[in-house]
């Protein structure tokens, strides 16, 4: 049983009409023709007077488990920006450093082979195909970060 229809249910079998019902809980009737027809949800202070006049314990868990689960997500939803944050940090460093250094033989022709190794020792690691498929993307991106930097020099 959803939200709305545990609401309305209870509503009709103790008499109540929703403008009544409205009145207990200090919202418009609008508010509950909203919660019954499930186009919005009672926010918890109405939630709880909810319970209170029309005990709707099961109900009321419910939907302290989707706040439970919203927070879940907002937590989740961090971490992943977090995460992309520290994914993308070092990407972004190095182009920068690229971009800084691109001039100087020691850097172009030491530093970013040695890092490429070093890169595709690790990628050798995984699965022969996704080593592969990352040697590709890896030149790819490497030969177009190239050519980009060799136009900003004409």
């Amino acid at each position: 049983m959803t939200t709305g229809e545990a609401i309305r249910s209870k509503r009709m079998k103790l008499g109540l009409t929703q403008q009544q019902l409205a009145d207990k809980i200090f919202v418009t009737r609008q508010t509950i023709s909203k919660w019954e027809l499930e186009k919005s949800v009672p926010d918890p202070i109405s939630l709880e007077l909810l319970n209170q006049v029309l005990n709707l314990t099961e109900v009321f868990n419910k939907n302290i488990k989707k706040g439970a689960n919203k927070k879940m997500r907002i937590i989740t939803n961090f971490i992943y920006v977090f995460l992309f944050g520290i994914l993308f940090l070092p990407f972004r460093i190095s182009w920068v450093q690229t971009k800084l250094n691109w001039k100087k033989p020691l850097f172009r022709f030491l530093i970013i082979p040695l890092v490429g190794i070093l890169y595709l020792i690790y990628l050798h690691s995984l699965k022969d195909a996704v080593f592969y498929m990352f040697v590709v993307i890896s030149l790819i991106i490497y030969f177009i970060t190239a050519r980009y930097f060799q136009e900003g020099e004409v």
